[in-house]
């Protein structure tokens, strides 16, 4: 098995590659998996941007930041040259597979 994580700027783009890789296909206008490949729909991911804000309750809550791209994992046993541009390496991946 391959693991890809792709970064793409939106989920159009996302979608479109990995359609047109054969990895997904449209079903009743969504994309899903094909079989055969494992996909991981992230999307968006925030993060905490070091600043608070006061609840009416006291409680302390973090603001987040939303990062760039939509992030989407693919598990498959094929290899795509397509993937290459849009594959990422993070230090701390958010979410990987098991």
């Amino acid at each position: 098995m391959i693991d890809y994580m792709l970064k793409f700027a939106d989920q159009q783009e996302a979608e479109s590659v990995l359609i047109a890789a054969g990895v997904m296909q449209m079903f009743e206008e969504k994309a899903v998996p094909v079989m055969g490949h494992a996909v991981d729909v992230i999307g968006k991911i925030y993060k905490p941007d070091g600043t608070y804000r006061t609840e009416e309750n006291g409680f302390k809550i973090p603001n987040f930041e939303e990062l760039e791209g939509y992030h989407v994992n693919v598990r498959s046993n094929g290899q795509f040259e397509t993937f290459q541009q849009y594959i990422v390496t993070p230090a701390t991946p958010y979410r990987v597979w098991a």
